[in-house]
Parts: structure tokens; C-alpha cells; sequence
């Protein structure tokens, strides 16, 4: 028995029909992959420490909490070229990682 996917599009999204059994189901909205990436996190993605309300813009700016860009990148000259801020995470994550074996 193959199960097939009903699908129905509206003005607000694509929406996914999700069998209950017995013939009872609802309809549930399919995430867009790009926005749950999008969202901010309830933690900062290089040091893994609460993201706070002052941290929101940090986060949506830079990609990193506020403490981790003071720390790791303001006022730096020699910093790469980032593309996005998955890349300013993994340059921070690096750097706590090279912190750490030092000390």
C-alpha cells in the first residue's frame, strides 16, 4: 500500500495534508528550509551561549552574539572577507577553539 502526499497551495504558503488514521487528518504548513535557517536561535551559534534581547541585532548583523563579536572581531583589521554570517560563526568558533588550546 503506498501512501499518497495531498498538497494545496493558498496565498500564505504550501499546505501538506497529514493522515490521522481512519480516514481524519488536517492540514499542516511545510517549512521553507531558508526560513528555519533565518530565524534567530535561542542560543549563539560560535559559543553556544544564551542570545539575549541586546544580542538580536548582533546576531541578524553579524551572526554571532554580542560577546563573541566584541571579543573575537570589533576593532580587528586584518579580519577575511565574509560572505555571510555563517562564515563570521566559524571564524569566532575558530578562534574559541585556538583560545582554548593556549590556555
Amino acid at each position: 500500500m503506498t501512501e499518497s502526499k495531498k498538497t494545496k497551495e493558498q496565498h500564505d504558503g504550501i499546505y501538506e495534508w497529514v493522515d490521522s488514521g481512519h480516514g481524519s487528518g488536517f492540514w499542516m504548513k511545510q517549512e521553507d528550509e531558508q526560513m528555519i535557517h533565518d530565524r534567530i536561535p535561542t542560543s549563539c551559534r560560535a559559543c553556544n551561549s544564551w542570545l539575549y534581547n541586546w544580542d538580536r541585532s548582533y546576531h541578524l548583523r553579524y551572526g554571532v552574539c554580542a560577546d563573541c563579536y566584541i571579543t573575537y572581531m570589533e576593532g580587528r583589521e586584518n579580519l577575511p572577507a565574509f560572505k555571510n554570517n555563517d562564515e563570521r560563526a566559524e571564524y569566532v568558533k575558530q578562534k574559541i577553539a585556538e583560545k582554548k588550546l593556549r590556555t
